[in-house]
């Protein structure tokens, strides 16, 4: 299906619309009152280390940055301060004396009068002069340093190569200690969405300490016959403890371009005890309590991750994805390898590899597979995973949301950075307790524009349809243990997805899809007519519009629309005798504002890449405060939410469960000296206070109806390879292979409660129906007010009935 519905802005695209400018009352400068003490302290990060960082741009070309610097000292001049700062060595090496100084967008760009570096440590000091007002970024507390550990959170400011998101805030994990340049515990990894331009920008922990220097960034990962796969959150940033103790005496002289090895290698560091959030604890806890269990699997130069689920004797048992066989596959534990090796195959995806050794290795306890007791998955928890993507990055732990339980009974999707090696890592709760097995993730999405890069499309197998055939059960796993977070962030995100799913719905036109939010009802002739929000851009030109619900199979057609161009706004109206959930937003209802704090987190559900990914829920935060979008003012709010086309049109929450916005665009490059590179997590959405001063309820556009049965249909062949209903609700289904199968009918159209769920189409008006295609040919003939029929076979207590259904066309 065409994609159309999702605009994706290019650089050029995004410097024209921004020539211009139109100013509106209606933005909002209020702050966003936070009630989560996690979300509390990153909005004080964000505030803290603002200020703290410079772009770096080449006299060449003064329109497009090179990289970022984090100030660390200043001394005060007369008419300007003299500020020393911290980037990376290769953009001092790569530009040398064309390097410059960008202090803000609007102001002009300074000298760089003095600079020094370490190529094999890759750090770089420049030394510049300026009256702007800059922070120095603080570096340790009464002399002691915080130390980097796995799991917890850190935060980064930068610029992008475009220069417009200036200084943009953006929120991530550690997730490994690692080597550079062979230089041992002197660097680490993490997933922060940093871009091109921000390469020697400063990664703080949640204290708002500086910890590293963001050196160095992977884009892309070849799989051997299978071409090149986009990387997305690794990161390596170099450690600021080796020098700490030495920056504030150092010289910076303009003849000394190199930096001696000897400034890195005094090191007499005292270290503070960091005070963790909870939400940090968590974390940090699972991947201790896991990472011992996790086999690094190699088979040529391919990379894969398994778990140490069971030991019986001197066997153990592997769980990991499907494998064709075992030769030339080498398996290590905890930097140990082993090659006695035997495969079992459970499914088409999932295979167990046992292995035989002596040697104590720490099994994990899955409760789930020990009590043979389901566990609960949730929308909108996190999740975490342990996997290795090559030799360097060994047992990486990357973090996520828990974003569609239920895309088939066998899988759910989650909105991790997981990576090419990744692939047969098990998936924890913040309990600790398997959820399941990381399969796969989407590359890339096809739009009318091309192939766009993927964000936040994982796949993983359900550990609750896996234990049945891991133990050969009769039955599927009764879920007994409820999820019961013990985080009171996790709470509050579950808390505003529970409060919002049934509100956000699937917007349709006869080009694509995207999303909207019922914020409206009223009763019209004893029926209920409902209002959706959603963009301009989804239903343009519309001739016919439908509303899906999440949860539900039945839609409904748009009675009609109404757009506003400039804010790329839309009203959908459809009408229901059914009622369906309003989400009551304040700013529209009530006339009120709503604030905005960088760094607070934004919550976007909606429907990704394809109607069946509807509900799907993803989580980042606020990277700037409003800006211009379109000309007019305040209108954008940039954030690092994972979205992708079928988005546009979706809501936006914040933490209090209130509609911030409706997501709109996403950035898709950036061109860089390196050639155009693909932008990570940059996002726009559209302010609902601004949004709201085009709301009414005056002149909507009418559409043309064409002939239509109204039903929702697949091949029963497709329902079985997909594996998308469960047994029970395929024994629903009259045991036949030709037909199509109604999975969900039209509220607006006449085969509404006359054709079931279920029913199995085999002719219309006398004519048989194999194919889509079948159905299409006869519809086309069909004309309103006339009455067709419809043979079905329809399972009527547990037994198949051949009916003739009689369908009038409305």
């Amino acid at each position: 299906m065409k994609k159309k519905i999702f605009i994706v802005i290019s650089i050029l695209l995004l410097v024209i619309t921004l020539v211009s400018c139109k100013s509106l009352l209606g933005g909002n400068t209020a702050k966003y009152s936070s009630n989560d003490d996690y979300e509390k302290l990153v909005i004080n990060n964000a505030d803290k280390i603002n200020s703290t960082t410079v772009s770096l741009i080449n006299s060449d070309n003064e329109n497009s940055a090179i990289g970022s610097a984090v100030v660390y000292k200043k001394d005060k001049g007369l008419t300007k301060d003299t500020f020393y700062a911290i980037t990376s060595a290769n953009i001092i090496i790569e530009n040398g004396k064309k390097l410059r100084v960008l202090t803000s967008r609007a102001s002009t760009s300074e000298v760089v009068t003095s600079y020094t570096y370490n190529e094999e440590y890759g750090i770089g000091l420049i030394e510049f002069k300026s009256n702007f007002k800059l922070n120095v970024a603080e570096i340790s507390d009464a002399s002691k340093l915080s130390k980097v550990e796995i799991g917890q959170t850190i935060t980064s400011i930068g610029t992008t190569a475009n220069l417009d998101n200036f200084n943009t805030f953006k929120t991530g994990i550690v997730t490994n200690l690692v080597s550079y340049n062979n230089l041992q515990d002197y660097a680490f990894t993490h997933d922060a969405a940093n871009n091109a331009g921000e390469l020697g920008s400063g990664v703080f922990n949640l204290e708002g300490k500086l910890i590293g220097i963001n050196i160095e960034k992977k884009y892309y990962k070849t799989k051997l016959l299978n071409g090149t796969y986009n990387v997305l959150g690794l990161n390596t940033a170099v450690k600021i403890d080796r020098i700490a103790n030495s920056l504030d005496s150092l010289k910076i002289d303009e003849q000394s371009v190199e930096l001696p090895n000897s400034f890195f290698e005094s090191n007499n560091n005292e270290y503070k005890e960091t005070n963790y959030s909870s939400y940090e604890k968590a974390i940090i806890e699972v991947n201790k309590k896991v990472s011992p269990s996790i086999a690094t699997i190699v088979q040529g130069v391919e990379y894969a991750t398994g778990l140490v689920y069971k030991k019986n004797n001197n066997t153990y048992s592997i769980l990991t994805k499907k494998f064709e066989s075992t030769i030339g596959m080498i398996i290590s534990v905890n930097g140990k390898e082993y090659s006695n090796l035997n495969l079992i195959n459970i499914n088409d995806k999932i295979s167990v590899i046992e292995l035989n050794t002596a040697d104590d290795i720490l099994v994990y306890n899955s409760t789930v597979i020990n009590s043979s007791k389901g566990i609960e998955l949730v929308n909108g928890q996190k999740i975490l995973t342990v996997g290795t993507i090559d030799s360097r990055y060994v047992n990486s732990l990357n973090q996520g949301t828990l974003s569609k339980n239920d895309f088939t009974n066998q899988i759910f999707m989650h909105d991790g950075k997981f990576n090419l090696g990744q692939e047969g890592a098990p998936i924890f709760n913040l309990n600790g307790e398997l959820l399941g097995i990381n399969l796969y993730k989407e590359n890339t999405v096809t739009t009318s524009e091309g192939e766009i890069v993927a964000e936040g499309l994982g796949y993983a197998y359900n550990i609750n349809y896996l234990v049945p055939e891991l133990l050969n059960l009769e039955n599927e796993l009764e879920i007994t243990n409820l999820y019961q977070s013990n985080v009171d962030y996790e709470k509050k995100i579950i808390d505003v997805v529970n409060k919002a799913y049934d509100s956000t719905v699937t917007v349709s036109t006869e080009t694509g899809h995207g999303s909207g939010i019922i914020f409206k009802k009223e009763v019209v002739n004893n029926v209920n007519r409902y209002y959706v929000l959603t963009n301009e851009h989804v239903v343009e030109k519309a001739k016919n519009i439908s509303i899906s619900f999440n949860g539900k199979n039945n839609y409904i057609t748009a009675l009609d629309y109404q757009t506003t161009t400039l804010y790329d706004m839309s009203i959908v109206r459809f009408e229901s005798v059914n009622d369906y959930q309003v989400y009551n937003s304040k700013v529209i209802n009530n006339d009120e504002n709503i604030g905005y704090s960088i760094g607070q987190t934004a919550i976007a559900i909606g429907t990704p890449m394809s109607d069946s990914l509807n509900g799907y829920v993803t989580v980042g935060s606020l990277s700037t405060t409003e800006k211009q979008y379109r000309t007019v003012s305040k209108l954008g709010l940039i954030q690092d939410v994972a979205i992708n086309p079928g988005n546009s049109g979706g809501p936006l929450f914040n933490l209090n469960g209130e509609l911030m916005g409706l997501n709109v665009s996403k950035l898709l490059t950036y061109d860089t000296s390196k050639g155009r590179l693909f932008a990570e997590r940059v996002g726009t959405s559209l302010n609902i206070n601004v949004l709201k001063t085009q709301v009414n309820y005056s002149t909507y556009l009418t559409m043309t109806k064409t002939p239509k049965l109204g039903v929702k249909i697949s091949q029963v062949e497709t329902l079985i390879t997909n594996k998308t209903l469960s047994e029970d609700e395929m024994n629903k289904i009259a045991r036949h292979t030709d037909g199509l199968v109604v999975v969900g009918t039209d509220e607006a159209r006449g085969s509404y409660n006359q054709l079931l769920e279920y029913d199995l189409i085999i002719a219309a008006e006398g004519r048989t129906v194999r194919t889509q295609n079948d159905l299409v040919n006869i519809v086309s003939n069909m004309v309103f007010g006339q009455e067709y029929s419809v043979k079905v076979l329809r399972n009527v207590n547990n037994k198949t009935q051949e009916i003739t259904v009689k369908v009038v066309i409305k």
